[in-house]
């Protein structure tokens, strides 16, 4: 921002330099100069469209850049959100695995055990697997009660 102000500064500088050169050797427009007064109000218009070109175009850059960094934070804050959200849908998720799933499948693979070692046979099996699908139905209902 300083290097814009010392530029501004400079060009101003400048143009009052410009002027003074064409207004002030004998009062204020010489005679035989050959500068009339529509000259110098052209002189002056031209230098006040050129500072505000320039300060268009400092505009212009400041709004690029802007946009640039609300763009980048928001992207940042969409990323941090959504991280958030994932981690607490894992944790979520996890825990509804380890307390759902976990007990009906070891269940299942007790009583594949047991039918492949030939401890049970028959209706044995499915009694057995009733009654672990009863005692996980009761251990989750004394979970919530607690």
């Amino acid at each position: 921002m300083k290097h814009v102000t010392a530029l501004i500064t400079i060009f101003n500088t400048m143009c009052v330099i410009f002027i003074m050169y064409f207004a002030l050797p004998s009062g204020i427009i010489s005679q035989g100069s050959g500068i009339e007064y529509k000259d110098l109000v052209s002189i002056l218009l031209t230098l006040v469209t050129i500072i505000l070109a320039a300060l268009a175009i400092l505009l212009a850059v400041a709004a690029v850049w802007g946009y640039n960094t609300i763009k980048d934070a928001a992207e940042r804050a969409a990323i941090a959100a959504v991280q958030e959200r994932a981690d607490v849908a894992a944790r979520e998720t996890a825990h509804r695995v380890a307390t759902d799933i976990c007990p009906t499948i070891a269940a299942r693979e007790a009583q594949a055990a047991l039918i492949r070692s030939g401890a049970l046979e028959g209706d044995d099996t499915d009694d057995l697997y009733v009654a672990l699908s009863a005692s996980e139905q009761e251990s989750r209902l004394e979970e919530e009660v607690a």
